[in-house]
Order: C-alpha cells, then sequence, then structure tokens
C-alpha cells in the first residue's frame, strides 16, 4: 500500500539568502564590477535552492521470519514518512560570466542546469500506523530499504511533476533581478546541460 501527496510546492528558499550574501559581499554597487569579481562572489553562494516538493508517503513494509526454514511468523508495518525533494543549482562549477555593451552594463551569466541537490527522509516526522511483530521486534534498520524507496519514488515524481522546470524559471528569475540590482541594464542567463557523449549546448 503506498500513497503519495504533495504537501508543498515550489519555493524560493534561496532568494533572500543569496540576496543578503550578494550584499555582503559586495556586489550591488554602482557602477558594476568586473565579469571576474561577479564570478567569484556568485560562486561565494555555493548553492541557490530554488525549488522543494513535500511529500508524505504511507508506507507498509511486510517480511516474514523463518528459523530452520520453518515459518515462524510475519512483521508488517504501517507507517508515514515525509519525504523533501530539493532542487537548485550548484554555482561553484560550470560558471562563466562575460560583459559588454555601453559602458560594460550587459552582462551574459552561463549557470548549470538546476538538479535535484538532495532528497530527505524526515526520521522525527514517522508516524506509524501499526505494527505486527514475530518473535522479534522491528527496527527502523529493517524498513531502510523501505525508506530509500521511497525516496527514490518521490524524486522520480518531483521531477515529472515540473521540479526542475519551475526551479529553472525561478533561478532565472533570481539571478536576473539580482545582477539588475548589481547595475547591470541587460542582464542574460544561459544553462549549461550537463555533459552527454555527443551531445552539448547552451539553453536560454
Amino acid at each position: 500500500m503506498r500513497k503519495r501527496i504533495i504537501a508543498g510546492t515550489i519555493i524560493f528558499a534561496g532568494l533572500l539568502s543569496v540576496a543578503v550574501g550578494l550584499i555582503a559581499s559586495g556586489l550591488i554597487n554602482s557602477p558594476p564590477d568586473g565579469p571576474e569579481v561577479v564570478r567569484a562572489r556568485v560562486q561565494e553562494l555555493q548553492t541557490l535552492v530554488t525549488g522543494e516538493y513535500e511529500y508524505r508517503d504511507v508506507v507498509y513494509f511486510d517480511e516474514e521470519t523463518r528459523v530452520l526454514g520453518i515459518r515462524t511468523g510475519t512483521q508488517e508495518m504501517l507507517f508515514a514518512v515525509q519525504i523533501i525533494v530539493t532542487a537548485g543549482i550548484e554555482l561553484g562549477t560550470e560558471l562563466t560570466v562575460q560583459t559588454g555593451g555601453r559602458r560594460g552594463r550587459e552582462i551574459f551569466i552561463t549557470v548549470p542546469e538546476p538538479q535535484v541537490l538532495r532528497v530527505s527522509a524526515i526520521e522525527s516526522s514517522i508516524d506509524q500506523y501499526f505494527i505486527r511483530e514475530g518473535f522479534r521486534g522491528i527496527d527502523w534498520l529493517d524498513v531502510a530499504d523501505e525508506i530509500e524507496a521511497a525516496k527514490t519514488r518521490n524524486q522520480t515524481d518531483a521531477v515529472e511533476r515540473g521540479l526542475l522546470d519551475r526551479s529553472r524559471v525561478h533561478a532565472e528569475f533570481v539571478l536576473r533581478n539580482l545582477l539588475y540590482a548589481a547595475g547591470y541594464d541587460t542582464v542574460h542567463v544561459r544553462f549549461r546541460p550537463a555533459a552527454r557523449p555527443g551531445g552539448g549546448g547552451l539553453r536560454g
């Protein structure tokens, strides 16, 4: 028995922290800094979190217990666990910045495509609905594989529901507006896909 419910939607989890980081690092000023300075200060942020889906996954676990090949009982458990799928951009790699235009106020920034950064199962969120134990108790290590399967299942579901696409839109919004605030008149945000054999190119 498995049931997945989206309890949350995309959030701008990194917007405030990014803005504060840029202000603190001195990026927001006039006239704008050169491309190497912008690149170094953006990379200091390391990770831009731009999307998050939250799930409540109900998981059923059962396992037969045997002694000398003889079935001695069945262990069963039904529990719910909160799964959080977080997406964003790793800014420490594949980041390029170029400037041009009148007075150097046009900027081209290329960043990696958004990716799933982490999938977390919140242990403190686990609600146990029922448990039926054999001659020994059920340890959480017994259901570790089920929890990992739930994480994988929900990550796939989040991507299929557009987590990365929405994260991309939000990342572009954040970067574009922060660079406007940094004194640039024209901002071009481009995304570099993950390397593929025989592939390549930019989006944006």
